[in-house]
This record gives C-alpha cells, sequence and structure tokens, in this order.
C-alpha cells in the first residue's frame, strides 16, 4: 500500500471526461518522455515515445503516443522505422541519434491523423497517430496539385503523344 500523501476528496475535484482525439492536421509538439525496449513480439527494438502538443493554444498539453520499429527481423517493418526515425531526426533537427534523450524538448512540426483500434478490452478506440514529420526540407505541408494532363492532340485526327512510361503499339495486342 502506498500514501497518497494527502487527504484526496473526489467531491472537490471534476471527474476527468477522457479525450476525443484532436482533428486531424498539423500541430506543434515537443517529445516527454522516450525509451528504447524490446518488441512486444520478440523479434526486434522499438522506439517509443510520448509528445506533447505545444500549439495551437487549445490543444496545448495533449500528448501522442508513437512507437518505431528501429530494429526488426522483418526487413520491410525495420526500413519503415527506420525511415521514421529519419524523418522525425530531420523535424527536431537532431540528425544523428545515439541516445534518446537527444530528442526530448525539441519542438518540430507534424501532421497527426485519427486511428481506430480495439482496446484490450474489446472496446472501439480512437487515437491520434504521427503520419508526416514536418522538416527543414519539406517545411510546408503538401499542397494538392491536379493531375498532369496528356498533351492535346496536334489536331482531330491525331492522337497526343503517348503519355510517359506508355508502352508504345496497340493496347489491345498482347505485348510479345
Amino acid at each position: 500500500m502506498a500514501d497518497l500523501g494527502m487527504d484526496f476528496n473526489a467531491d472537490e475535484v471534476a471527474p476527468s471526461s477522457g479525450f476525443e482525439p484532436m482533428p486531424v492536421g498539423d500541430y506543434e509538439v515537443q517529445i516527454v518522455e522516450a525509451d528504447v525496449a524490446p518488441a512486444k513480439s520478440g523479434k526486434g527494438t522499438v522506439l517509443s515515445y510520448k509528445a506533447e502538443v505545444i500549439s495551437p493554444a487549445e490543444f496545448t498539453g495533449r500528448t501522442v503516443f508513437e512507437r518505431l520499429n528501429i530494429r526488426h527481423d522483418n526487413p520491410v517493418a525495420q526500413k519503415i522505422g527506420q525511415e521514421q526515425l529519419s524523418a522525425l531526426c530531420r523535424a527536431t533537427g537532431v540528425r544523428q541519434v545515439t541516445n534518446t534523450d537527444q530528442l526530448l524538448y525539441q519542438p518540430f512540426w507534424a501532421n497527426l491523423g485519427v486511428e481506430n483500434y480495439k482496446a484490450s478490452n474489446g472496446d472501439d478506440r480512437s487515437r491520434n497517430i504521427v503520419k508526416k514529420y514536418h522538416f527543414e526540407e519539406d517545411t510546408a505541408p503538401p499542397v494538392d496539385k491536379p493531375a498532369p494532363t496528356p498533351p492535346a492532340a496536334q489536331n482531330a485526327n491525331r492522337p497526343g503523344a503517348p503519355a510517359a512510361g506508355a508502352r508504345p503499339g496497340l493496347p489491345w495486342k498482347k505485348p510479345a
């Protein structure tokens, strides 16, 4: 048994109502806790971190938790995890990392999304996840660009130039 060191009266404090995920968008955050541990599967190593929102002000102090597979038996999982770590390092400005403490309290911008999942008790829940880290070489969030249009036809009797990468020939004929 552990002593609280105070007399707490629940009638004097409003109960927590829980948190709904923050809306999808760009947030300034900073990592406040980080650790490296074996993956639950036993097949790799995971960098786990807790980040707090700095801005916008209405979400200051809210938290986001992430897990990156920095080493894994599955090379694809490891590649994805190391690419995420690279983006995180670029976003924080810490290009070479040997210790998680180097990532602490380094403000950066991230695009947060919402992920739906099943809790261990079977309940459906939602949480925020990092969809993209913004960094110096990629300072602005992506802008929607219209799809490229093929060149216009020379005249009504001739088709335009083939699209890049298109195979020449008749589309209904099988390649040799």
